[in-house]
């Protein structure tokens, strides 16, 4: 597995059992993710659009205040998170294989 699998694992396992993850677990792990996402764009130089909402930002928002979020709201955070890591990775990996 690599960085990126392990840590969707991660944000889909803490999504499910979201009851049994502390609210500092849930910072750490969204913290961890917004990063993660950010460098993957910046790996493969997809930026956000100026003209819609950055849903990076949400995501690290709800991170930044995961004490004081709804356990909905982190759930969906974490979801959104390991979605857009899965398609930086799928994306990430087509680039390489056609550099080869």
């Amino acid at each position: 597995m690599t960085i990126a699998t392990d840590l969707i694992t991660e944000l889909m396992r803490a999504a499910n059992h979201i009851d049994r993850v502390d609210h500092i677990q849930r910072r750490r792990l969204i913290e961890r993710a917004d990063e993660a996402i950010r460098e993957m764009r910046m790996e493969t130089g997809i930026a956000p659009s100026p003209h819609e909402r950055d849903l990076v930002i949400d995501i690290f928002t709800i991170g930044s205040h995961a004490d004081d979020q709804p356990d909905e709201t982190c759930v969906r955070a974490m979801l959104d998170a390991a979605d857009l890591i899965r398609m930086l990775h799928i994306t990430l990996d087509e680039r390489r294989r056609t550099r080869r």
